[in-house]
Formats: structure tokens, sequence, C-alpha cells
């Protein structure tokens, strides 16, 4: 008798469905570009694009709401409209890749195609320095003391 209730009073007393469930409602409360890259960090856990693809459409639909179907063209819109600093062209062949992998049993380097993914959806994107453009802060200079001498 004492031995049930002991057991129900420990299990109440756990922390981790408390902490699970404050996990949850934070993950929530992030912009809908935060949780996408919760999406794609569960997702680069994988080891096989099959893999990649189940964890990923699975975070998607729970986290983001994705309605519809996961085709290329709808998770690419998707993506863009998340993270609108990525290069369209490049994240469409990338999904082609993930595609023709998937589909058309086509070999492909996983490890490369989840870092150049990551590349493009990061959140670096739209940060990074193009060509020609100085990385360096330029502080504004002191006027000269003596002008006229």
């Amino acid at each position: 008798m004492i031995g049930n209730g002991w057991n129900r009073l420990t299990r109440r007393l756990r922390p981790e469905p408390l902490v699970a469930r404050i996990r949850a409602a934070v993950a929530a409360a992030l912009p809908p570009s935060s949780r996408f890259l919760l999406c794609v960090r569960h997702a680069n856990r994988a080891s096989d694009p099959v893999d990649w693809c189940d964890r990923f459409e699975a975070d998607a639909r729970s986290r983001l709401r994705f309605q519809g179907e996961a085709t290329q063209p709808n998770l690419t819109r998707l993506i863009l409209s998340l993270r609108p600093h990525a290069d369209p062209a490049t994240l469409t062949r990338l999904m082609q890749e993930l595609d023709a992998a998937l589909y058309g049993r086509q070999g492909l380097d996983f490890t490369r195609w989840k870092r150049d993914f990551m590349r493009q959806v990061g959140r670096g994107v739209g940060l990074r320095l193009g060509e020609g453009r100085v990385g360096r802060i330029k502080r504004a200079a002191l006027p000269a003391l003596n002008p006229g001498h």
C-alpha cells in the first residue's frame, strides 16, 4: 500500500516530463526560421538520405505545421520562404540531388550534401561577404585639428 503511493509520488516529482514540456513550449515560441533550423539540425543527424527526409518531413509537419505533399518544389518553396537569402538555384540543385538519390538511385556524397545544404540555409546566409566587399569595419575618422594649416 505504502509502496504504491511512494511510486506515484516519485513519478510526479521526476523532472523529465516537465523539462520536455518546457523545451517544446520554448521551441514553439521561436520564430519559424529558427524552428526550421531545428528541423534541419535534427535531420542532419541522419546517415542516409531516406532517414534525412523522414526526419525533416516529420519535424516540418510538427514544428512548422507544413501541409501538403513533401515534393521537391514544395520543400524548396518552404525553405526559401523561411530562409530568403538562400540562393534559389543552388537550393534547387541540392534538392534535385537529394531527389535523385532517393528515387533515381543515384549516388550522393551525403556528408558533402549536408554541408552544402547547411551553407545555404544556415544562420550566416546573407551575411557572408561577396566578392569585392571588405570584411573590416571602418571607423569614422576624426576631423583634422587645424584644417587650415
